[in-house]
């Protein structure tokens, strides 16, 4: 992993781009969103056609159940927004509290595509208590443009 804490929108793009696999590019996507949020642990799930897959996971335990539908609940509602403004008609949640103090931030991973609103993959991100988080805007662009680009026509279809 980097040791600085400030990551260009080129550097970014090189570490994704020299990665040959969706999964490789999925790991090293959610070890720089955490480098960049400042949060320790993460899990990245990939859209594929209308699940959510685990991509990657960097974390010592499991996401709680709730967790999960709660992110399903975001993507949903990010799939509902208007294509040109991004608007949504859902209410979603920037973080969720769990236990042992840990806040939840959940970071979708979308780009604008032909003025279309394209999603990508979903990061819940998981901030300590004993650690400042920052949502991590100069890079989630990148990821959602180069991580997952030359991916998404097999991400669009199941397996």
């Amino acid at each position: 992993m980097l040791e600085s804490t400030t990551l260009s929108v080129t550097h970014v793009a090189e570490e994704l781009l020299r990665l040959p696999s969706v999964e490789r590019r999925a790991t090293r996507s959610l070890e720089l969103l955490l480098q960049a949020s400042g949060a320790r642990q993460g899990f990245l799930f990939i859209l594929r056609g209308r699940d959510l897959v685990l991509g990657a996971r960097i974390a010592d335990d499991d996401l709680p159940p709730r967790m999960e539908t709660q992110a399903w609940a975001v993507v949903d509602a990010a799939l509902g927004e208007d294509d040109t403004t991004g608007e949504s008609s859902a209410e979603t949640r920037s973080a969720w509290l769990g236990s042992q103090g840990r806040e939840y931030h959940q970071v979708l991973i979308a780009r604008n595509e032909g003025g279309k609103f394209v999603v990508v993959a979903l990061a819940i991100l998981i901030a300590e208590e004993d650690r400042a988080w920052s949502y991590p805007f100069e890079i989630v662009g990148e990821v959602a443009r180069v991580g997952f680009a030359s991916f998404d026509q097999a991400l669009a279809t199941p397996p």
